[in-house]
């Protein structure tokens, strides 16, 4: 099963989602926080997507909405397991919500093995994101 969590009702169950997830916010160079995401989420900024298999979640992932004279969908966090038994369904599901919402794309970020993932489902490769870690100057 693939259902859409938000607001209040998603804090009521982060103890649930929150410890898969931690995977894909630990592994984002602290660009984002567990904080952060429970406070947007709280705010409804930030949607949680869970995947469930024999009442067990197997995966979790976080969009956002993004109004920029065009709607657009961000998929910013995902993490789970068995990853390959869900994600098309899982895509499969987020794109149809998208469309119902009027939205025109889907925009994934994550980790460069994402790309070789998403190809076979016709998402493509139209930006990089380069980082480099400055030392403080002391």
């Amino acid at each position: 099963m693939i259902y859409l969590c938000a607001g209040p009702a998603a804090i009521a169950t982060r103890n649930d989602w929150l410890p898969i997830l931690q995977r894909a916010i630990d592994d984002a160079d602290g660009r984002w926080s567990t904080e952060q995401l429970l406070a947007d989420v709280e705010a409804g900024k930030v949607l949680v997507w869970i995947v469930s298999r024999d009442e067990k979640i197997v995966g979790v992932f976080t969009v956002r909405v993004i109004e920029s004279g065009v709607r657009w969908i961000l998929i910013e966090d995902c993490a789970g397991d068995d990853l390959a038994s869900w994600i098309m369904p899982a895509l499969n599901a987020v794109e149809t919500w998208a469309r119902e919402l009027g939205a025109t794309q889907i925009v994934i970020e994550g980790r460069k093995g994402w790309e070789r993932m998403l190809r076979p489902y016709g998402y493509e490769s139209k930006r990089i994101q380069a980082v480099k870690r400055l030392e403080s100057i002391q």
